[in-house]
Formats: structure tokens, sequence, C-alpha cells
């Protein structure tokens, strides 16, 4: 089991799930899968959302 290092925040959530398209589930499995090398385009395929939601929630991963 890979545990996320960071803290993910009620108000970092609500930053990240914009519409409630996100949820912890699927912006933990996305910061989990980043951290493991995979790509951008196979992670948005397997949780079902676009590979630019993938690339804004690991860029505001990085730098918060």
């Amino acid at each position: 089991m890979c545990i996320v290092p960071k803290n993910l925040t009620l108000k970092t959530l609500n930053l990240l799930m914009g519409y409630g398209r996100l949820t912890e589930g699927k912006i933990r499995y996305i910061v989990r899968h980043k951290r493991k090398g995979k790509s951008n385009r196979e992670i948005a395929f397997e949780v079902k959302v676009n590979p630019s939601t993938v690339k804004r929630v690991w860029s505001y991963w990085l730098t918060h």
C-alpha cells in the first residue's frame, strides 16, 4: 500500500474537485500513480477524467 505523504485538507480537496468530478479517492489515486511514474494519459484513462485534469491535480500537488 502506498501512502500519500502530504495531507489532503478539505480546502485542498475543494480546490481540486472543482465541479465534483474528482473524489478524494481519485485525487489520491492520481498522486500515488504519478509518483510511480505513470503518464497523465494512462491515469486519466483509468480514473475516467481528462489528462489535463490529472496534470492540474499533479501541478497543484507539487506546488502546495
